[in-house]
């Protein structure tokens, strides 16, 4: 615990599960470099000891922490607010091996306070093996695991942690996981790595580190353009666009220098450029924009109908429901394969095989 405390990275909190705690207040130690969390202040038995706790740099102002109304010792949940009004809420979670109580402390607490639009990051030791998580070759699984899942997956969490990376070494020197990061979908926009660090600190558990970027991930979008063949331009047209724009400096002035002549070669190009850009059909560039071979038509009912058979499934667990989502599911994939299939027909139709180079 003291050498994880006394780490010099710029972490911004630390979320654990089963700390170390001093026999005479069966807490966990304290740091001039952190705030820590827990969610019982003064246990009388070491039964009673608080299984997580958390700990947040001490640059963080005490007025923007808050700490959750639904802590018990298995649990530690806080909200931070941070510049610009944004707030994050961390969660410590202890399931214990035998009953798995942690399960249903999650549930609770996720039923009256989930507000997804915030920040949410969930930690835990889970004690629960699964075969979504398990490393490769271990084949042991836990029922109360899909509990776990159906839990976290209907409140809007995945699992951010790498998958199939052991945790936690058991005494008889088996490699499982067990140890999970869950977030909601506002936090996977802002993740841009999680993994699974060798240094443990004297821990049986390997930390999972995880980088977030607070300023919110950049997509390259391109700017509008027109579609349009040199062939159907309007030369009149595009020629009046030009001679509006040109100036008589620029033909009359022959003592230039090199640098005005770059200069005036970008101008005449962007003149080009913005002429041509009149004429033609509108086309957004846009890196989320759908494939060429999508049609709303035929797809969007399908989507709808699947979407309404998969969360009947998710709510009854029934044999006809999960039939019901397969089908939608297989006439999904059916109909995307047709559309592929008749949109490269028709490409290789309209432009011949040797422009095929281009659909890639």
């Amino acid at each position: 615990m003291f050498s994880l405390l006394n780490t010099k990275q710029g972490n911004l909190a630390l979320l654990i599960q089963e700390p170390w705690v001093h026999y005479h207040d069966l807490q966990p130690p304290t740091h001039n470099a952190w705030r820590r969390i827990t969610p019982i202040d003064s246990p009388q038995k070491r039964n009673d000891r608080a299984r997580t706790c958390i700990y947040i740099r001490n640059f963080i102002p005490s007025k923007n922490i808050t700490i959750g109304e639904d802590n018990n010792k298995f649990l530690t949940s806080v909200l931070i607010k941070m510049e610009g009004e944004k707030k994050f809420t961390l969660k410590s979670l202890y399931n214990p091996p035998t009953k798995f109580e942690g399960i249903d402390i999650l549930k609770d607490s996720l039923n009256k306070t989930n507000p997804r639009h915030n920040p949410t990051i969930i930690a835990m030791n889970s004690n629960l093996h699964s075969k979504f998580w398990n490393p490769r070759g271990y084949n042991h699984v836990h029922p109360q695991a899909n509990n776990l899942i159906r839990i976290c997956s209907s409140k809007g969490f995945k699992i951010c942690s790498p998958k199939g990376t052991p945790t936690f070494i058991r005494s008889t020197n088996i490699a499982t996981t067990i140890d999970l990061l869950w977030a909601n979908s506002t936090v996977v926009q802002l993740i841009e790595k999680s993994s699974i660090k060798t240094d443990n600190h004297s821990s049986d558990h390997q930390p999972i580190k995880t980088v977030l970027n607070l300023k919110g991930k950049t997509l390259e979008v391109k700017e509008p353009h027109r579609s349009m063949k040199l062939t159907d331009l309007d030369r009149d047209a595009f020629t009046r666009d030009i001679q509006q724009d040109l100036t008589e400096e620029l033909v009359s002035n022959t003592q230039k220098t090199k640098e005005k002549v770059d200069k005036d070669a970008e101008w005449i190009s962007s003149i080009l450029k913005d002429a041509y850009f009149k004429q033609g059909k509108w086309v957004k560039m846009n890196v989320n924009a759908t494939k060429a071979w999508w049609d709303k038509k035929i797809l969007n009912p399908i989507i709808k109908e699947r979407n309404r058979a998969r969360r009947w499934m998710l709510l009854t667990r029934s044999t006809e429901a999960t039939n019901c989502y397969h089908q939608w599911q297989q006439v999904f994939k059916i109909r995307v394969a047709e559309l592929k299939r008749t949109h490269w027909r028709t490409f290789l139709a309209t432009n011949g095989p040797n422009h095929a180079f281009d659909a890639f």
